[in-house]
């Protein structure tokens, strides 16, 4: 948990950690496709002794085995050791199995605690459940990003799930307690099931609140999570549970991936692992079935008391009566963004689910063409049917935000293209706070709405990153953090290509101010999709009768332009990165086996072939392409040549 920090921990390094997870998103993922391997994440080297305390790649087996036994339990020999961003990393197997949090046992007593019982005031902590489910627990009580509405916060298993492991639907009815705990399921109703997903980006769902009052204080704590914080290696954590109530742990690894059975569906999670806090205590309880979807918070290490900084959001639980006990959580960070919700309400909202946004005025000067100190015009169609396809701001072909301008395709009511600029100097931090919207100086009809991404497989992916544009002063950074969450701005991308792409893709632009003397700090952008032909339609089951399918771009394109302060030259590079595999299935429900989870194939590429892909003209772009000879410079000229990047150190600068 960022910023508070216990004194005896070990400090990583950034760049170390960033090669790590990137390792377990794309390489180390690949090992779950072993029926004995159920998870991959990064901990700490467990020896005879007792923890080693170093960095390593740690797997969890449902059972270890010799390796001439390895065969026979469907799994893969993990080896000792990776070399990852050129380091030798050690690798650690450990027999381990989770379950959900919600296989209950019977009561020992007839006497329920009030965690158990109906309550006219709800609160985390509590017991919920779907009215044909079991007994789970309120993680919070969080607020949507539109419309203010207050929202029961738990896992899908809780609020989605059925008692004979069925999936029940949207609007199915909520209640607290759970029917587990109290089978008057039609006195108990609390609201309806609003949203829900399962898949990387967690195990979670929301869930009106209706006929109850609710206060966001958890039931045994005394605190409300109102911030969201993102849990390293060794803070120590709380939750208030169903089943066990206050529990402690500490994380012991983070950015896992684990392989889940719900029913007859086989899901891969992203979160953290909770371990024991006081080693060597064989008697510490950490969770147990109930307790699925309480939230775990960061605890204070001066104070030892519960912050307000929620980390996770439980959902699993050690299989085993083994000791000491381990626990998992999806990361709340990715939870609230992937169910468009927030911890605090809105300021503007009122007090009932009626509490309306208010609409944004988005503008400003967009992109600077001489923000580099020479002239990198905004691209331009090559074509008629693209220049006839381009739609932008007020009539025009060009839509401008603060420190972004783009184009949108008609067509496909998705940006042609967003060109950006970066100061790396004055950068400042900002609120993630707000809410996705259309531009309303753009035609409806030339955008697409959270209508596609709701209850689907689709993130929102930002194409300028929205840690880009923060800078210019707390005034203007805020703006652009706001104008950044326009729908223009967005992308439908795969949860598994937005969440665990390659993390150079992510973080090239923080990469080149590391490695590069960049002149001035100052970065131009311009990246978009790559339409084609064969793009696969897409319609929402939920979408409102005469919605217009969508077509999925399968590729993307990222060109970047700066100014080399070592040879004072300008300098061009231009990527190319797919996410053709992970959309060969149902659209709307991937299975696992429906996915291709190994590496994501990242190339440098000329700008001449970004232009030929995409129908735009950038000839100032290519005039600097560093991939490019003197006499390919035309994209007429083009052959096609491409190179597999792997790290930094394989980019042509």
């Amino acid at each position: 948990m960022a910023k508070q920090k216990p004194q005896a921990k070990k400090k990583e390094s950034v760049s170390g950690m960033q090669a790590l997870r990137a390792f377990v998103r794309t390489d180390g993922v690949r090992y779950l496709a072993s029926k004995n391997i159920n998870s991959v994440g990064i901990g700490r080297k467990i020896s005879t002794r007792g923890p080693s305390g170093a960095l390593c790649v740690q797997f969890t087996v449902d059972r270890k085995a010799a390796p001439e036994g390895l065969e026979s339990l469907g799994s893969r020999l993990i080896p000792p050791n990776f070399v990852i961003g050129g380091k030798i990393v050690p690798s650690d197997v450990i027999e381990r199995r989770f379950r959900t949090s919600w296989q209950l046992v019977s009561e020992t007593t007839m006497q329920k605690p009030n965690r158990k019982t109906r309550q006219e005031t709800i609160a985390p902590g509590l017991s919920v459940a779907h009215r044909s489910g079991s007994a789970g627990t309120i993680g919070a009580i969080v607020y949507d990003r539109g419309s203010g509405a207050p929202y029961i916060l738990s896992n899908w298993h809780v609020l989605q799930m059925q008692a004979d492991d069925s999936e029940g639907r949207i609007h199915d009815a909520i209640v607290q307690p759970g029917p587990y705990d109290d089978n008057r399921v039609a006195e108990n109703v609390v609201g309806k099931l609003v949203r829900s997903h399962l898949g990387v980006a967690g195990d979670c769902a929301i869930a009106s609140i209706e006929g109850r009052g609710f206060r966001p204080g958890v039931f045994g704590l005394k605190t409300a999570p109102c911030k969201v914080g993102r849990a390293e290696l060794d803070d120590v954590v709380i939750k208030s549970g169903r089943t066990t109530g206050v529990t402690r742990g500490i994380v012991t690894r983070v950015d896992v991936q684990t392989k889940m059975t719900y029913g007859e569906r086989e899901e891969i999670i992203g979160g953290f692992e909770i371990g024991p806090e006081k080693k060597g205590d064989p008697n510490q309880e950490i969770s147990m079935g109930g307790d699925s979807g309480s939230a775990w918070l960061g605890v204070d290490p001066k104070t030892g008391q519960p912050t307000d900084v929620m980390l996770g959001l439980h959902f699993a639980g050690e299989s085993s009566d083994k000791q000491p006990e381990f626990a998992l959580a999806c990361a709340a960070h990715s939870v609230l963004e992937k169910l468009d919700v927030m911890l605090t309400p809105l300021a503007t909202a009122g007090a009932g689910n009626g509490a309306a946004s208010v609409e944004r005025v988005f503008g400003g000067a967009g992109y600077d063409k001489d923000f580099i100190g020479i002239e990198m015009p905004l691209p331009v169609p090559a074509t008629k049917s693209v220049r006839d396809d381009l739609v932008g701001a007020d009539g025009g072909r060009v839509a401008h935000y603060t420190h972004y301008s783009l184009s949108m395709r008609k067509s496909r009511r998705i940006a042609a293209f967003v060109a950006w600029n970066i100061d790396g100097r004055i950068t400042k931090p900002g609120s993630k706070e707000a809410t996705w919207q259309t531009d309303p100086r753009i035609p409806a009809q030339f955008q697409i709405d959270n209508t596609l991404y709701e209850g689907t497989k689709f993130d929102r992916g930002h194409i300028a990153k929205r840690e880009d544009l923060l800078w210019g002063g707390k005034g203007v950074a805020k703006r652009a953090n706001d104008d950044s969450f326009c729908y223009t701005n967005a992308t439908p991308q795969h949860e598994n290509f937005n969440r665990i792409a390659p993390a150079l893709w992510k973080s090239l632009e923080d990469e080149i101010f590391r490695q590069v003397d960049v002149a001035d700090q100052r970065i131009a952008l311009v990246g978009g999709p790559i339409f084609a032909k064969d793009d696969r339609a897409f319609t929402p089951s939920a979408a409102p009768a005469g919605f217009k399918p969508v077509l999925i771009p399968k590729e993307f394109f990222k060109i970047v332009a700066y100014r080399d302060g070592a040879d004072n030259r300008v300098k061009v590079m231009a990527f190319r990165l797919s996410q053709a595999n992970l959309i060969k299935g149902k659209l709307e429900a991937l299975a696992p086996e429906a996915l291709d989870l190994s590496r994501f194939e990242m190339y440098q590429v000329d700008v001449a072939e970004i232009e030929k892909a995409t129908g735009l003209s950038m000839p100032a772009f290519r005039r600097h392409d560093t991939q490019a000879a003197p006499e390919r410079l035309r994209p007429e000229a083009l052959a096609p040549r491409a190179r597999p990047i792997r790290s930094f150190a394989d980019i042509v600068r």
